[in-house]
């Protein structure tokens, strides 16, 4: 609490609203000889401990924000804090370096305890710190609402003035520029003091002309304050964009090719005429293993849908591949969009193997042909000859050790006669794209040659 020009308590005004007790050690006030004070202390923050420090401004008449003077894992300690004559605040202190080890303790025969990132002193230095008191204007944000506007419609602008001094400076302007065309200037009836933040709102209506609209704040736009930082006076944003998202991507697949239908749309205000890129790749959408890549080159409209087919003959990148593929759109990131999170898709596609037989795979001689049209090599197959039916009896079995994918192996087996089902991967036992084409059916006549005695008779 602060009492000034009264003993009046009812006129105290509250120096540090947010402070809590136990958190706040070694306070000290210097006083400058233009009337402003510095209140500085050790914060606890709960982690370390930082030297941090409020100031009023003699002209204003108003308490900044507290703000740290240092952020590191140091302890700062000891300080000795006092104005120059050029007005800023010098501070002499003690820091002790702080590092973060692992112990394990041994609490009995059959346990220890680690632990890890516990704080350890190190060496203590006398370290000497300027802070420049003044006055410095900082734009936070920029937004617009909606956030995407489209031509012809009106839109609120709302930039978030930062007083990122210790000093209030007077007359705060902001301006507002759409490119280099300035849309209007907002003067402040109140500025904030320093560490606190203001909004600034503009309700504007934009050109019916379809376009991109680079729109930017900029806080005291005809400098007449000096500042401690001239960078941070400003902040930009680019809006009235499309925005690219993969709408569908189907997946049909071979032994010789992978065919990819996508569909691409655009949900953004404007037209999409830059080319970009697809991609396809294994496990990540961005980091992950390419699988293919192609151009696009046809324009999007704004709530379009494009739609085009994309075959991959080259299918080495998923040779023993199980992950997930993923589509990205835009992947070299050529057009600029309002959702930049939106653009891929997972492709629904499994990287198995594809167990075939048919009737024709069948030879009178009883061997098998068994075939793999899948992407992932089967190991372990399994083929058996049920007799009568599926359930019937185990006449015969092999096991394949590897089938590759697009390679055929034969196997022979033993047919006792009959109706008969030759059955891949009987099972269950290997995931395959197809589930129902391992399943051939026959009926193997065995012919018996009857011997008729011939008799001759004689009258």
């Amino acid at each position: 609490m602060e009492l000034r020009g009264s003993w009046d308590p009812t006129q105290a005004q509250v120096v540090l609203p947010a402070a809590t007790e136990g958190g706040l050690l070694g306070f000290r006030l210097s006083r400058a000889a233009d009337g402003n004070l510095a209140l500085s202390w050790q914060a606890i923050n709960g982690t370390d401990s930082d030297l941090t420090y409020s100031l009023y401004d003699g002209t204003d008449g108003r308490w900044s924000a507290a703000r740290p003077l240092l952020n590191d894992l140091a302890v700062e300690a000891a300080h000795s804090p006092a104005f120059g004559d050029d007005g800023n605040l010098y501070l002499a202190y003690q820091q002790t370096a702080i590092s973060l080890v692992t112990k394990t303790v041994t609490m009995s025969p059959t346990l220890t305890i680690t632990v890890t990132g516990l704080p350890q002193p190190g060496q203590s230095d006398l370290v000497f710190l300027e802070h420049p008191v003044g006055y410095d204007w900082a734009l936070e944000s920029l937004q617009a609402a909606p956030a995407n506007p489209a031509p012809g419609q009106a839109v609120t602008l709302t930039a978030v003035l930062r007083n990122a001094g210790d000093r209030v400076p007077p007359a705060p302007q902001v301006a507002f520029y759409d490119s280099a065309t300035a849309i209007a200037t907002r003067p402040l009836a109140l500025s904030p003091a320093g560490g606190y933040t203001v909004p600034v709102t503009l309700s504007w209506t934009l050109p019916l002309t379809p376009g991109m609209h680079a729109l930017s704040a900029v806080a005291d736009p005809a400098a007449l304050v000096t500042e401690t930082d001239e960078t941070n006076n400003a902040f930009t944003l680019t809006t009235s964009l499309p925005d690219l998202w993969p709408e569908l991507a189907e997946p049909e697949f071979s032994s010789t090719a992978l065919t990819v239908t996508v569909r691409v749309g655009n949900a953004g205000v404007i037209a999409v005429t830059t080319p970009f890129t697809l991609a396809l790749r294994l496990d990540d959408p961005l980091t992950g293993t390419r699988v293919a890549v192609r151009p696009w080159t046809v324009g999007v409209e704004p709530g379009g849908l494009v739609t085009a087919t994309w075959v991959v003959t080259d299918l080495t990148p998923l040779a023993g591949s199980t992950g997930e593929l993923w589509l990205r759109i835009d992947a070299g990131d050529a057009v600029l969009e309002a959702d930049e999170a939106n653009n891929e898709l997972d492709v629904p596609f499994h990287w198995w193997p594809d167990l075939t037989l048919t009737a024709a795979d069948i030879a009178d001689d009883g061997r098998v042909t068994v075939h793999n049209r899948g992407y992932l090599t089967a190991t372990g197959v399994l083929v058996e000859v049920h007799g009568g039916s599926l359930t019937g009896a185990v006449q015969s079995s092999q096991t394949i050790a590897a089938l590759a994918p697009g390679a055929s192996a034969i196997v022979p087996l033993t047919f006792t006669g009959g109706l008969f089902f030759v059955r891949a991967d009987p099972l269950d036992a290997i995931p395959e794209l197809d589930e129902s084409n391992n399943l051939a059916t026959g009926i193997f006549l065995v012919w018996q040659e009857i011997y008729l005695p011939l008799v001759l008779r004689h009258r």
